[in-house]
């Protein structure tokens, strides 16, 4: 049997799915009750995009199997991709019923009602794996992104020290952090601490050397804000927010006319902060005619 998955798997990983398919059926044959062979069955049909064919055989995998998690979650987001996001969401549901205690189930279902442009239907997601996973982590900080989306500052700061409660060393935690302060204008010096903190951790992390440049900008250090963002465009060099920091700290410096070249650069980037950056291109554009 443990061959026969081997190979099977090998098959699915060549793209040679017909061959694998056949195999697990065989198998299945035999062992009906062998969850994981039909998983990986499953998992052969949805790469031939038979999304029928593949739910028919992931649905058969009952909770107390160790396949249940991966089964549900795949089964899940190919309704989505066929653009069926109430049948996904009602697996997700159906899930967390049955294994309230599966982290996933709650971030995979919170990402789909966003996806459905419902962050408060997310937000409730999240705060019911809370109740049932108080001191995960990962709930936490989704929770924060999400509040964050929903302007709700206040609420990201409390899930954020939340994590880091629970995580004092997490990076991602200690730049959300240190980053939403920079963005408020408040607690500035401890923003730096906490980002400081985060880099050290990941010091070639583009996101988080940003963030210690922003910070540096926001305490009217110019020089150092420069020189950290520079380097963050350098290791993410498509991200329009980063590129538009550094037409800001120009502006500030002075260098209008790379400052103007950097905005126009995340403008081409196309990222959801375009609105802004065209504001600031004719802002810049009246100032430098007026020279």
């Amino acid at each position: 049997r443990g061959v026969s998955i081997r190979i099977s798997v090998a098959h699915l990983e060549a793209k040679r799915y017909k061959k694998a398919a056949a195999r697990l059926k065989r198998l299945l044959t035999a062992s009906p009750d062998d969850h994981q062979a039909r998983y990986f069955l499953g998992l052969a049909y949805e790469s031939q995009k038979k999304y029928e064919e593949a739910y028919s055989h992931y649905k058969l995998i009952p909770p107390e199997s160790d396949m249940y998690r991966q089964a549900m979650v795949r089964a899940a987001y190919n309704f989505y991709e066929q653009k069926k996001p109430k049948e996904a969401k009602a697996i997700l549901r159906e899930a967390v019923g049955a294994k309230p205690e599966v982290v996933e189930f709650y971030l995979y279902l919170s990402d789909l009602e966003e996806k459905s442009a419902s962050l408060k239907d997310a937000v409730e997601v999240v705060r019911q794996g809370i109740t049932t996973n108080p001191n995960t982590m990962k709930l936490h900080f989704r929770l924060g992104v999400l509040l964050d989306k929903m302007k709700d500052k206040e609420g990201t700061i409390r899930e954020m020290k939340m994590v880091l409660e629970l995580s004092p060393d997490n990076a991602d935690a200690l730049n959300y952090l240190g980053y939403t302060y920079s963005e408020m204008g408040i607690n500035l010096e401890e923003a730096e601490r906490l980002i400081v903190r985060a880099l050290k951790g990941r010091p070639q992390d583009g996101y988080i050397t940003d963030s210690l440049g922003w910070v540096y900008y926001k305490m009217k250090r110019y020089q150092e804000a420069y020189t950290h963002i520079k380097k963050a465009c350098k290791l993410v060099p498509d991200e329009s927010v980063i590129v538009e920091h550094l037409g800001d700290v120009l502006k500030a410096l002075n260098r209008n006319d790379k400052a103007l070249a950097a905005y126009r650069k995340a403008l081409d980037l196309k990222g959801e902060n375009q609105e802004s950056v065209r504001g600031k291109i004719e802002g810049l554009k009246k100032l430098l005619k007026a020279r």
